[in-house]
Order: structure tokens, then sequence, then C-alpha cells
């Protein structure tokens, strides 16, 4: 991020926990892109002179195009693997409803996946059972409210 040293060391102490990146943490995916800045710069240049819509949302990366040719979807796992991470799967949907870090794409727009809908409604069903005050549930509830709003209104004008 270009801090000095001291700086660097303090805000490091701060955004860790015992030395390590917490899991869960909002910091955790801004750390995480910072990490690997010039990484994700060089893939999102590739991507821009090819014509390409990359989409990174924490570990999911999406390169998204009206044809993306499998040699330039090997080109940038190289450059991934190049900085010693690993990816572990591989996928590509052509002409059809595809899930793109986290949110489904179809017919050009974004929904909410199934999946998540569902855990919306068991989180939802389990508050209503009788003596079920878990303020844990009543926060994932919430969360998972927002999360589906936030999706929406990715298709709303302006």
């Amino acid at each position: 991020m270009g801090c000095r040293a001291d700086v660097a060391g303090i805000l490091g102490d701060l955004c860790t926990f015992e030395g390590h990146l917490p899991t869960g943490s909002p910091l955790s995916p801004i750390l995480a892109y910072y990490s690997y800045h010039d990484m994700w710069a060089e893939i999102a240049a590739f991507c821009t002179a090819k014509g390409y819509t990359l989409t990174v949302y924490v570990d999911d990366v999406t390169i998204s195009g009206a044809k993306v040719p499998v040699a330039d979807v090997w080109h940038v796992r190289r450059m991934i693997h190049r900085t010693g991470l690993r990816y572990h799967k591989l996928k590509h949907y052509v002409d059809r409803p595809a899930e793109i870090t986290g949110v489904v794409v179809r017919d050009g727009k974004v929904v909410v996946p199934n999946r998540q809908r569902l855990k919306h409604r068991k989180t939802r069903l389990a508050l209503q059972q009788p003596g079920s005050g878990d303020q844990r549930l009543k926060g994932r509830l919430s969360g998972l409210a927002g999360q589906m709003r936030q999706i929406d209104s990715m298709n709303e004008p302006g």
C-alpha cells in the first residue's frame, strides 16, 4: 500500500489476530486483495486489453465476455500460479444462467442464488420457534436480508 515500514507494522498489528488474517473479518477480503495487488492489476490490464470484464470477490474470480478463449483463461491461471497461489476449480458457462461471485446471472440480470434464499427462509423459520430469541440468529437473518437487498438493487436503474 506504499506505507512507511512503521505505519505498515501498526496497520498489520491492528488488522491481524496473532499474526494471521482473521477469517470472517470484514477486513479480510480487503487485506487479501492488497496482498496481491500487483497480480490483480496485471490480470485486470490483460482482461481490459481483451475487452473482458474481470470480477473478483474474496476468492471467486470471474472473467466474462462475449467469448473468452480457453487460452486466455489459462494465461490468467498462469498469472495466479506465478504468485504461489493455487486455484481449485474451473467453471465455464455459455448462454445460460451462471453463478458469478456469489450471484446468479440470468438474462443479463443478477439474482439471488436459491441456496441463499433457502438459508434466509430457514433462519426466519428458526426465529419463529417459541423461545428462539437467539441474537446470533437475528444477526444472521439481518445479514442475509442485507445481502439479498444488495443483489436485488443491482438491477435497479441509476
